[in-house]
């Protein structure tokens, strides 16, 4: 079983992750509009 530094590590610390559900043209340390409601700011 894996543990969570492993996890974290195969992961690029969850990144890859997050990108496979939240799909688009976002960069890292800048923000950005969520896609699962509308929003006005981001």
């Amino acid at each position: 079983m894996l543990n969570r530094d492993e996890i974290l590590k195969r992961t690029n610390n969850g990144l890859d992750v997050f990108k496979h559900y939240i799909p688009g043209g976002w960069r890292i340390g800048r923000n950005f509009l969520n896609p699962l409601y509308e929003d006005r700011k981001a």
